[in-house]
């Protein structure tokens, strides 16, 4: 019965450790997706920026 109780906790332990390697590699899968975003939605403002501001310039002339 000790032994089986062992085991149990072993595998827990295992378990537990790997559910972390897992969590790291989501939140680093995560921080990129979200970074790659918000680099993609900062080109469209600038883009949408400069184009405004052309317009306004092409306006007043």
């Amino acid at each position: 019965m000790k032994k089986l109780e062992q085991n149990k906790n072993g595998l827990m332990n295992i378990l537990q450790k790997r559910l972390r390697e897992l969590l790291k590699v989501l939140k680093k899968s995560l921080a990129a997706k979200i970074n790659k975003k918000a680099a993609h939605l900062e080109r469209r403002f600038f883009c949408s920026l400069d184009r405004l501001s052309t317009k306004t310039i092409l306006e007043n002339k």
